[in-house]
């Protein structure tokens, strides 16, 4: 009996494909679109326009949720002194990667503003 595969068999078919071969190609997509959107925040944070940076990267998340982008959001955030969102952010961020560096940081600095003079 020969193991070997005659070099004349067709290969896998396209029903053979995985059936999520769509959904990543989707996500592959909106992983882009995500980074795109979460790169013209940055810009518009550098400039100082910190509402349309809040509203990019809450866009870029509502496509692709990461640390970086919640962090990016919670710094935009403290620059407009909205500190309960900051902590909220930074909740999230560390939910999402406890090994993230601004996280623990920016919480701390956002309960303090918060807290009762």
């Amino acid at each position: 009996m020969n193991s070997k595969k005659n070099a004349a068999e067709p290969g896998p078919s396209l029903e053979a494909r995985p059936q999520n071969f769509h959904l990543q190609s989707e996500t592959n997509h909106a992983m882009l679109i995500a980074e795109q959107i979460k790169a013209a925040g940055n810009a518009s944070f550098k400039s100082g326009d910190y509402d349309r940076a809040c509203a990019l990267y809450g866009e870029s998340l509502c496509l692709m949720e990461t640390a970086k982008t919640h962090s990016n959001l919670a710094a935009a955030l403290s620059k407009k002194g909205d500190f309960l969102e900051v902590y909220f952010n930074n909740c999230v961020t560390l939910h999402i990667s406890s090994s993230h560096f601004h996280g623990p940081v920016n919480r701390q600095r956002a309960t303090a503003r918060d807290a009762p003079s």
